[in-house]
């Protein structure tokens, strides 16, 4: 298609294009040779990798579809309508999930319809969408991010894995690399780091 045809692969349902493929190359070649870096790391055993994204789901999600006797006329079906949007953060490694157990031997979880904002050892965070906009990444941004971090994935991390790096691997969403300048030595900013 290139050669021939002239053609160039571009992304077609949104305006912009796809990044070319030298750079999209260049990209995926220093990914491999970080995670090839970061695999080697772990089997140290003083590392463990860990990923992380985003997700959505509704709250009355339930299939449209389903397997029924042959003949069937009516079909009871689950609660009309999608209700609330839920987001869903959380991480996992090749081990699972991050997460603790309580006293009870239960693994903590997050009561999702409250989405609250205090400290769990689990790196499970679900909260109500705010938005109504169909792109669900708008209902994130680098403060809540930086909040999961400190409060949700470093306690589940460390008391999982105690003593043992993190190797954190995320996608480039904007808020996954939002600059925080708190974390500069004194006296020091970006410009002159």
């Amino acid at each position: 298609l290139i050669k021939h045809l002239g053609m160039e692969y571009k992304y077609t349902k949104k305006k912009g294009v796809l990044m070319n493929g030298t750079k999209r190359h260049a990209r995926i070649r220093k990914f491999m040779i970080e995670m090839n870096r970061a695999l080697e790391l772990e089997k140290t055993g003083d590392y463990v990798i860990v990923f992380t994204d985003e997700s959505y789901i509704h709250q009355n999600h339930s299939r449209l579809t389903s397997w029924v006797k042959r003949g069937t006329r009516e079909v009871k079906g689950g609660p009309s309508g999608k209700g609330k949007r839920l987001i869903i953060l959380h991480a996992i490694t090749r081990f699972g999930f991050i997460t603790t157990n309580d006293d009870e031997g239960n693994p903590i979880t997050e009561p999702a319809m409250e989405g609250t904002r205090d400290k769990r050892e689990t790196a499970e965070w679900i909260w109500p969408a705010k938005s109504g906009i169909k792109d669900y990444h708008d209902n994130m941004d680098g403060e809540g991010f930086e909040w999961w971090l400190d409060n949700r994935l470093i306690p589940a991390s460390e008391k999982q894995w105690p003593g043992k790096k993190m190797i954190l691997v995320m996608d480039n969403a904007s808020y996954h690399h939002q600059m925080n300048t708190a974390y500069y030595p004194e006296k020091k900013t970006p410009d002159n780091a």
